[in-house]
């Protein structure tokens, strides 16, 4: 192995240690594919897009009580948005009707039985991803 390469490895083993283990597991842990589709951890480019075409999720995260239930058109969002954020953010800038266009066209690789293991998943990431955010009055979690 050359040099570089090792101290490549070793910054990024240094660099993973400090990171607090909330963030990894957001970041690296779980379910994030389905059907060869893999979907994007959540990133503030994420958040940014949902809270702009006021996906349920953001909604769901600013209030208490039982989730809502995903309409099919939050389902297609929420998979194009987490899979391809950047396109996403392109094509919503175009236009709603462009954005929606892309969405549909994702939502053409599922099927009504993938449902509920792509609602799970995208459900997983929203809240394992804001589970990290930091919460005023409280100290970020030692490495």
């Amino acid at each position: 192995m050359d040099p570089k390469t090792t101290e490549a490895i070793i910054a990024a083993r240094d660099a993973a240690q400090q990171t607090p283990p909330d963030v990894r597991t957001a970041m690296l842990d779980g379910e994030r594919c389905v059907n060869g589709i893999t979907f994007q951890p959540l990133t503030l480019a994420v958040l940014w897009l949902l809270e702009e075409i006021e996906h349920p999720l953001i909604r769901d995260a600013k209030q208490e009580g039982e989730a809502s239930a995903f309409s099919n058109y939050d389902t297609a969002t929420a998979l194009f948005i987490f899979s391809a954020p950047r396109q996403a953010r392109t094509l919503l800038s175009s236009g709603r009707e462009e954005f929606d266009a892309a969405a549909f066209e994702m939502a053409e690789k599922f099927t009504p039985a993938d449902l509920p293991a792509l609602n799970k998943v995208l459900r997983s990431i929203f809240e394992t991803g804001l589970a990290t955010a930091p919460v005023p009055g409280k100290t970020a979690n030692p490495p």
